[in-house]
């Protein structure tokens, strides 16, 4: 636990956010999402989504979203990755550790050739939900949808966290995620073999992780996620 409580005086937050005007912009934590399904191309894309989330959320203003690298030291410290699942308990946890007001966890499945995503937002400091979003559509456009949720959730974020598809007064106005993507479409093959490069990555395997960058670059080279992951790795 001397790891854990290192990281504690490290990244444990000076303030608290109250909605004032003054107040510092709330900070967010986005993890891996769950999927209990039977598809492995689907299975892969736990980390990729949650990576495009942040990479999204990011772009936004109004509120702060932690790095996935950050959550991801966290996690290993306290070896909480070997059962692919956290709860909103442990995941608030985590979320007091980083620093974050917010959390965001969810789950997607596919039935009758139909995608499905759902994510909820949760206060850390009392694991309450506070909003919830989805949504579903083909397989294929696996993309888009993941765009969908980005939008919904930055609109969450600014809400009052009642009124959940409202940005409160005074917040900035979201920005359509898809207006600052330089790519229009991903196929889902692609998405899960960038998730896959995370997952070695993650586990300490550079190598495999690099080949599989090498080759979603090679086929997707507006992918600018996939690049920085690769120019991260070749440094």
């Amino acid at each position: 636990m001397t790891g854990l409580w290192w990281l504690l005086l490290i990244v444990t937050p000076t303030w608290s956010w109250a909605g004032g005007a003054d107040e510092p912009p709330l900070t967010v934590a986005v993890f891996s999402f769950d999927y209990d399904g039977k598809d492995e191309e689907l299975a892969s894309l736990r980390t990729g989504l949650s990576a495009m989330l942040i990479s999204d959320l990011t772009a936004q203003r109004g509120f702060e979203v932690v790095e996935r690298e950050r959550l991801q030291q966290i996690i290993a410290e306290l070896e909480l990755g070997k059962t692919g699942k956290l709860d909103p308990k442990r995941a608030a946890e985590i979320g007091e550790i980083v620093g974050a007001q917010r959390m965001v966890v969810g789950r997607y499945f596919e039935f009758s050739g139909r995608l499905r995503i759902d994510a909820r937002m949760f206060a850390v400091e009392t694991s309450v939900q506070l909003c919830g979003v989805g949504v579903t559509g083909h397989r294929d456009d696996f993309f888009d949808i993941e765009a969908d949720i980005a939008d919904q959730l930055a609109v969450a974020m600014l809400s009052d966290g009642e009124n959940c598809k409202q940005p409160r007064a005074g917040a900035p106005a979201v920005v359509p995620t898809r207006t600052h993507r330089s790519l229009a479409k991903l196929p889902i093959t692609a998405a899960a073999t960038y998730s896959r490069a995370l997952d070695a990555k993650d586990a300490g395997d550079p190598l495999k992780a690099r080949g599989l960058l090498d080759k979603v670059v090679e086929e997707q080279p507006e992918f600018t996620l996939a690049q920085t992951e690769l120019a991260k790795l070749l440094k």
